[in-house]
């Protein structure tokens, strides 16, 4: 498993159990990912929103390289009407694990 999804296991949850599948096992059957490459940054945000337009999508999980950026994607989207919750190493723990939860309900 590459690194980044264990990290942030490790920021967001109390003593989470790893349990390991192997791959032929793994299924991803309601789970959709994307990899977009967009040559421009300016372009990054009218193709995520195009998608958001195409596909019927009720919840999602976008990463982002800096916080900066957190801040600055979650005010466009929500200027463009969409529920947008974000989370970053600047907020308190205890206001991430609220994010957190409400996602995942």
């Amino acid at each position: 498993m590459p690194p980044e999804p264990l990290e942030i296991t490790r920021k967001f949850m109390n003593k989470p159990v790893r349990i390991l599948v192997k791959r032929d096992e793994l299924t991803l059957e309601d789970i959709k990912q994307f990899y977009v490459n967009v040559e421009k940054e300016d372009w990054k945000l009218e193709t995520l929103c195009d998608l958001y337009e195409t596909l019927a999508i009720t919840q999602s999980v976008i990463f982002v390289n800096t916080r900066r950026k957190v801040d600055w994607l979650t005010d466009k989207m929500r200027s463009r009407d969409h529920t947008v919750s974000a989370t970053h190493g600047d907020m308190d723990q205890n206001t991430r694990d609220i994010i957190m939860r409400e996602f995942r309900s």
